[in-house]
């Protein structure tokens, strides 16, 4: 059992070892992974605003001055973002193709509609029906995804088993984690805040919220940049 202090750092390591996996053994998922990657990244901003002290309270080896918020956070999502992006056509040999059905005027303005529905919908859950942040960001990158969807129905299925898939890797990675930290809900997670239930010694909302990411950003790639599976 190692310190909890190390906690944060070398979970967000072990999902690393999952990006990695992916990146390495699909040469033509590359691009797709470092954009998706590299968009999700400013995202890591939020904790300050959102996440800490609300949900969870962190121990950051790297923290960034002046914020609520470490260098863990923006390499955390730096992994989210790859994996969702290239988890599907990874797990089940897909490969991608172009697709002419949109312009690139068209897919930016669904793009950039989606996001904004997010945005919309994880203010509304969290200021008006005070949800909790966990869940209205989880819905909110849901929203999103439906937006994607009525645009794209054939990204239905990708995304539904983006979903599944993710709910797979979230197991593996948090319960390895939890060997090496098996107080780590008790002691960074605000349990007063959470639902206090577990599915095989996982925490649910770890579940729905990363998988939902995975709902979300699997298809926002295909959609902004015109791609479909082949």
């Amino acid at each position: 059992m190692l310190p909890n202090q190390y906690y944060y750092i070398i979970g967000t390591l072990i999902l690393g070892i999952v990006w990695l996996i992916i990146f390495l053994s699909r040469k033509d998922l590359r691009v797709q992974i470092l954009r998706m990657s590299t968009f999700v990244t400013i995202f890591g901003i939020t904790e300050h605003f959102w996440y800490y002290g609300a949900y969870w309270t962190p121990q950051w080896i790297l923290k960034i001055p002046y914020v609520n918020a470490g260098v863990e956070d923006f390499l955390l999502c730096f992994f989210y973002g790859g994996i969702a992006a290239g988890l599907y056509e990874f797990a089940l040999k897909k490969h991608l193709v172009k697709d002419n059905r949109y312009n690139k005027f068209e897919r930016k303005v669904v793009s950039l509609l989606a996001v904004f529905v997010g945005v919309i919908t994880v203010l509304f859950m969290e200021y008006f029906l005070k949800a909790g942040i966990i869940f209205s960001s989880g819905w909110g990158i849901v929203a999103a995804g439906l937006v994607i969807l009525y645009f794209r129905k054939d990204l239905l299925r990708p995304a539904l088993l983006n979903f599944a898939l993710m709910l797979v890797v979230v197991f593996i990675w948090q319960a390895s984690t939890r060997l090496l930290f098996p107080d780590m809900y008790q002691t960074f997670w605000n349990i007063e805040n959470v639902s206090g239930k577990y599915f095989a010694g996982v925490l649910l909302e770890e579940y729905f919220f990363h998988a939902s990411m995975a709902f979300g950003i699997g298809p926002l790639f295909e959609v902004f940049y015109g791609y479909a599976d082949k």
